[in-house]
This record gives C-alpha cells, sequence and structure tokens, in this order.
C-alpha cells in the first residue's frame, strides 16, 4: 500500500480496498485522516502490525482487516475507543495481547490444549441442549397449536402465533441489552407510541434503564392496509418492491450515515418471521405532533415559539445539507415532511425515515412516485427523475409548514391548491409578513427573521428545479436570516 503522503488525505473519510490483492503493511501515516470514518481492507495479502494510531483516530466506526496476512498483536487503544462500531480482523496471524507472534511457549503448550479441548466440550453440551430445548418447545407449540384449533374452522385472516426461530440481535453500535429484553418490552400494547406505514414503535425500557425506539415492521398486507387507512399523510407506491426490501434499503442507509441531526440506528433484531429496528428514542416525538397536535388520547403539546422553530428549521436543514452535499454519493430522501423529523430532548431535530431514500448518481429515474401528497415536486410526478432540487421542495413545504402552522393541504386553500399557492397569494396581496404565523404575539425582530425564512421558503419552492437553491445555501440564508449579536468591547480600565 503506497503512503498518505506528508500532508495526509485531511477529508478522506471512507476507504474501502477489499479483495484487491494488496500487499504491503498497512501505511503508520494513515493517523493524519483525522476525518476517516470506515476503513475496509479485507480479502487482501497485507502483512505487518497494525498501526496503533488506527485506535486514537476520532471519527473511526469501522474497520475490517479480516482475511490478511497481519501479524503482530492487537494495539490495546482499541479497547478504549468509544467510537468503533465494527472491528474485525479474522483470519489473520495475529497473537494474544502482550504476547509478540512466534514466541515459543512448549512449556505451557500442553496445559493449553487441555484447557482448549475442555473448552470445546463443554460448549458442545450447551449446544446440544440448546438444540433439545428449541425442539422441545417446538414440538409443544404445534401440540398447543393444534388442541387450540376447532375440526373443519378456517384459519383464513388469523395470523398462528408461530416461532420461526430464536431471536437474533445484529447491533451497529455497542449495547448492554439483548434481543429478548427487547422482545419482552413490546409485548402488548402499553409502550405503543404511534403507528406508520411500515410499522408500529413501541418506547421500550431497557432493564439497565436506557430507553429506546422499537420500530416492529408489518408482516401481512391486511395490517398495511389497516394502518395506510388512518394515517395523516397518504403515501404513494414505492419503487423497489415490497416491506422488506424497503427495510433493507432503510438499515443499509442509515449504517453508513454518522450526523447529529440524522436520527440513528442502534441495531436490528429478527426471528425469521418478525422483524423490528431499534433506534434512539426522541422523547418529544414528531415535528408534526408540535405543529399540528398529538395523536388522539395523548397531551397536547403547547405551541412552540419562533426560537425553538427556528432552531428546528436549521436543525433539518443542516440534516439534508449533510445528505447532499457530504455524503458520497449523495443522498435523496424523497419523504421529507414533519412527521420524518423528530425531536431529542434537548428539542434537537433528527431526520427519521430512510425507506425510500436513493444514493444519487446525477438524475435518477425512479419506476414509480414515491413520497407523500403535499411534499412532492411539481415535476417529480411527471418526469420521474429524482435529485437533490426534489428535497429541497419538499424542504421548502416544512418551512412553510414551521411558519404557519398549517398543513399543507387544507380545504381553505382551494380545490388543487397547497400551502405553497397559499403562500404565494399572501406575499401578492402584501401579507408577506404572515401575521398569523402563531397565536401569540411576537416582537418586532421576530417577525423581520420570519419575513427572510418566508423569502427562503418560497426559493425552495420554486416550480422550476434550476431556480431553488442548494441546501448549503439554504443554510447559509438561514443564518443570515438571524444577525448575530453584536459584542460590545469591554471598557478600559482608567489608569490611576
Amino acid at each position: 500500500m503506497p503512503p498518505f503522503g506528508t500532508t495526509g488525505c485531511a477529508n478522506l473519510y471512507m476507504l474501502e480496498l477489499a479483495g484487491n490483492e494488496l500487499s504491503g503493511a498497512i501505511p503508520i501515516d494513515i493517523g493524519r485522516c483525522k476525518r476517516l470514518v470506515s476503513l475496509r481492507l479485507q480479502h487482501n495479502n497485507i502483512s505487518g502490525e497494525i498501526p496503533a494510531v488506527l485506535a486514537k483516530l476520532p471519527s473511526v466506526t469501522e474497520v475490517d482487516l479480516s482475511w490478511n496476512a497481519l501479524t503482530g498483536s492487537v494495539p490495546a487503544g482499541f479497547a478504549n475507543c468509544s467510537t468503533l462500531e465494527i472491528f474485525d480482523v479474522s483470519s489473520n496471524h495475529l497473537a494474544p495481547a502482550g504476547k509478540p507472534s512466534g514466541s515459543p511457549d512448549s512449556g505451557e503448550g500442553s496445559s493449553a490444549r487441555h484447557t482448549a479441548e475442555m473448552w470445546v466440550s463443554a460448549l458442545a453440551v450447551a449446544f446440544a441442549g440448546m438444540a433439545v430445548l428449541v425442539l422441545t418447545a417446538r414440538w409443544l407449540q404445534g401440540l398447543e397449536d393444534n388442541s387450540a384449533a376447532p375440526s373443519g374452522s378456517s384459519a383464513v385472516g388469523k395470523r398462528p402465533n408461530i416461532v420461526v426461530g430464536p431471536w437474533r440481535m445484529t447491533a451497529f453500535q455497542r449495547l448492554s441489552f439483548t434481543a429478548d429484553d427487547v422482545v419482552r418490552c413490546v409485548e402488548g400494547s402499553d409502550g405503543i407510541v404511534g403507528a406508520g406505514s411500515s410499522g408500529t414503535v413501541y418506547r421500550a425500557k431497557m432493564p439497565n434503564g436506557e430507553v429506546i425506539a422499537v420500530k416492529r415492521l408489518w408482516q401481512a398486507p391486511a395490517q398495511k392496509e389497516t394502518v395506510s387507512n388512518h394515517a395523516p399523510n397518504q403515501m404513494y407506491r414505492q419503487d423497489g418492491g415490497d416491506g422488506n426490501e424497503r427495510v433493507l434499503a432503510e438499515v443499509e442507509m442509515l449504517g453508513h450515515l454518522r450526523h447529529r441531526n440524522i436520527v440513528r440506528l442502534l441495531g436490528l433484531c429478527t426471528n425469521g418471521e418478525t422483524t423490528m429496528l431499534l433506534y434512539e428514542y426522541m422523547p418529544n416525538g414528531s415535528l408534526d405532533e408540535l405543529l399540528h397536535g398529538a395523536a388522539a388520547g395523548k397531551t397536547p403539546k403547547a405551541r412552540p415559539g419562533w426560537d425553538a422553530r427556528y432552531r428546528i428549521a436549521m436543525g433539518v436543514a443542516q440534516g439534508v445539507s449533510y445528505l447532499h452535499h457530504d455524503c458520497l454519493p449523495a443522498v435523496a430522501h424523497r419523504d421529507l415532511k414533519p412527521s420524518n423529523v423528530l425531536l431529542d430532548a434537548d428539542m434537537e431535530a433528527r431526520v427519521a425515515d430512510f425507506g425510500v431514500a436513493k444514493a444519487l448518481l446525477g438524475a435518477v429515474p425512479m419506476s414509480v412516485v414515491a413520497g407523500s401528497c403535499g411534499y412532492i415536486a411539481p415535476e417529480y410526478t411527471y418526469t420521474l427523475r429524482v435529485d437533490e432540487k426534489s428535497d429541497v421542495y419538499s424542504y421548502g413545504v416544512v418551512l412553510l409548514e414551521i411558519l404557519t402552522g398549517r398543513r399543507p393541504v387544507e380545504a381553505e386553500y382551494g380545490e388543487g391548491s397547497n400551502i405553497v399557492d397559499w403562500a404565494r397569494r399572501k406575499v401578492a396581496a402584501g401579507e408577506g409578513t404572515l401575521s398569523d404565523v402563531t397565536e401569540q404575539s411576537m416582537s418586532d425582530p421576530a417577525r423581520e427573521e420570519m419575513a427572510l425564512v418566508l423569502q427562503v421558503a418560497l426559493l425552495c419552492t420554486s416550480r422550476c428545479p434550476q431556480d431553488r437553491p442548494s441546501m448549503r445555501d439554504v443554510l447559509s440564508m438561514l443564518q443570515e436570516a438571524r444577525p448575530k449579536p453584536i459584542r460590545k468591547p469591554a471598557a478600559k480600565k482608567q489608569a490611576p
């Protein structure tokens, strides 16, 4: 492998050279890549020792050095690397920690072999016992189902309670709970906090006190139809097929995204029949609930002031800007709306639900329309081509909702009109400040900021995609809408 040079690759965040028959050692100056997030060098012929500087990289989350010819021991720094989520050095020639590679150990060889044999025997007995327990449980379950089903009765429309296999959990970071802990928390309906087009969301408190959000995905088409009939924002058909493909797309997409304004996927649980996605819990719900009221049976939230709305708008813009400008290739969310913006304990916005997101390589044609009514860019419905400007339009609609507190489609707008048409009519009639933005009185500086942000929203929702700004420009305009406070110079002390 060639060295990274004297200056290094300061902006490199992913290095994937797997399966290329590379040889030589990993350059020691890889420590200069301070923004490196993922290093994948598996299935090569790389030799030498693992550089200790890898464990000191501030952002690294994945290191895969498996199937190489590495020697020496694993640096002790990896044990204290708080950002590391995936670390694979299997199928190498590494020695145990603290012991140099190839050191003689003839005096303890027989004892080590005896200990290894004992462990192998114990594991074999344990696996045999588990197999017997699983087979017995399935046999008893079959007897119970046969005895409970009346002869001649039809089982159509009733989902049998079948355990396909034990629960398995794939963790994307270090977790202090098990799949069984998650399953116990989603039994019954006490922990349900919402439902969407893909599944039911639970609030789950783990045995260690940690609270997470669990999305239990729908299994039967009948269940999906029931949910879509009650969803406030109907979603068009998704390109890509069934719900399983959408789940895999969301897991694949979120597994590589790292940003403070993107919801974090903690892990995945499945037993072969049911799948559950584990996310960090957002105690303040969604932006949709904040703007338009909580669901039935929940305590309505107080309408937020302009300062809170501005910070939420900035957070969403930062998250979408990261998808468009900092990901390679760029990512289009394609379903940006307030119900897909979650709020953490500090009212920080997190963009969620990447089930229909797409990596972009230019303008990508889609087979069918994906998105929610009222948020889809006008050109998307007839060209079926998606790029970053489609998300910019959706963000502009969200920004209008934040400013006005109105939904994107209401009867007041008139037939065939939406919130964009309504806002443009207001501006044309000389009501550009939108004095009815909130029910509470606003100070003059807040009204001035709102008027500037309104102009940004109208730019984002321009009918011509070329007239819409990029999300990076949107961020700059939002920052300019709120001037920074002028610091007064400190008074000079007079000499006595």
